[in-house]
């Protein structure tokens, strides 16, 4: 079997890392009024967009030197 690429065993690892937390928005617990689930998502997804910014920064997730913006 060929080895996987570094950048996308990275990206999957990510992936399996947010699948829990959005797992909670829906969970029988949860509150089941769409609105506050809809917030929960939104929520999440803040956290997830600051979180996957501040990994490329410092170049964390894909085991690279940081990484700056281009805009």
């Amino acid at each position: 079997m060929a080895e996987l690429d570094p950048s996308v065993a990275a990206w999957r690892v990510y992936c399996l890392s947010i699948a829990y937390p959005g797992e909670m928005v829906f969970a029988s617990g949860a509150p089941d009024d769409p609105d506050v689930r809809a917030e929960g998502i939104r929520a999440l997804s803040r956290y997830m967009a600051f979180g996957l910014e501040q990994s490329l920064r410092r170049g964390r997730l894909l085991g690279l030197s940081a990484i700056e913006p281009l805009g």
